[in-house]
């Protein structure tokens, strides 16, 4: 069972003032748990102990040699805060994996890359037009089809 079904087990199997102050509390608990792990998840900044996640505003990162770096090499391929971010959003999911993205266009061209000729995809027929002209002018030549539908009345 998950915790709202294990929370109604208990709200069923207790009665009585005090007895609800206690699913109350245990309901708390269970909530900050989740709050709690998120808040000690998110690193301690080794150079500085800032334990806010500092904004890495560069675009380059200095290599020892061509490949030979630290971890990052440019900011389009990965940086600390977005490393960060991934990271507390897999937590908060309960992912082993979290991906960022600068656009949703970026992200919808990351996600269509996955499938291969023959596959179809749902979109809704108001979608961004960026995203319109990517299925249209890019994906349709690889034998991507879009069935765009009307979802107003769904």
């Amino acid at each position: 069972m998950g915790r709202e079904e294990d929370l109604l087990v208990i709200d069923l199997l207790v009665t009585g003032v005090a007895e609800q102050t206690l699913v109350n509390i245990i309901k708390i608990c269970l909530i900050m748990q989740a709050t709690t792990r998120l808040i000690h998840s998110i690193p301690v900044d080794p150079q500085t102990g800032a334990i806010s996640v500092p904004i890495y505003q560069t675009s380059t990162f200095v290599q020892e040699a061509p490949g030979v770096n630290k971890g990052y090499d440019y900011a389009r391929t990965g940086n600390p805060t977005r490393a960060t971010l991934e990271s507390l959003v897999a937590e908060l999911e309960g992912g082993c994996t979290g991906v960022a993205f600068a656009s949703g266009l970026a992200a919808i061209d990351a996600v269509v890359k996955l499938l291969e000729s023959g596959d179809e995809i749902v979109a809704v027929d108001d979608i961004y037009g960026g995203a319109f002209r990517l299925f249209e002018q890019v994906y349709k030549k690889f034998g991507i089809t879009v069935h765009y539908v009307d979802a107003s009345n769904t």
